[in-house]
């Protein structure tokens, strides 16, 4: 959920201060709720505030670049969406 309402869109895109949570009595709960206990995530983004007791998240600011763990060239992503 963003912002209290459900979002369907894999590719949604969250605006700076957009609360991402879960919903109230989704099964998603536990497995969160597990991985907290068990510290399988990495480290939380700059970009994001995270409040354990409510399992819901803040977006603080942009994405910086450098954060992302992927190896990704954006040209050959240009590149290929223009052919279309």
């Amino acid at each position: 959920m963003v912002n209290g309402k459900v979002v369907s869109i894999p590719s949604f895109h969250c605006r700076i201060n957009d609360v991402i949570e879960i919903k109230p009595k989704s099964t998603s709960q536990t497995v969160i709720k597990n991985n907290i206990e068990n510290k399988r995530f990495g480290d939380i983004p700059t970009h994001l505030k995270f409040d354990e007791s409510k399992l819901s998240g803040t977006v603080t600011n942009y994405c910086d670049r450098n954060e992302l763990l992927l190896e990704l060239d954006e040209l050959l992503v240009i590149e290929y969406y223009s052919r279309k």
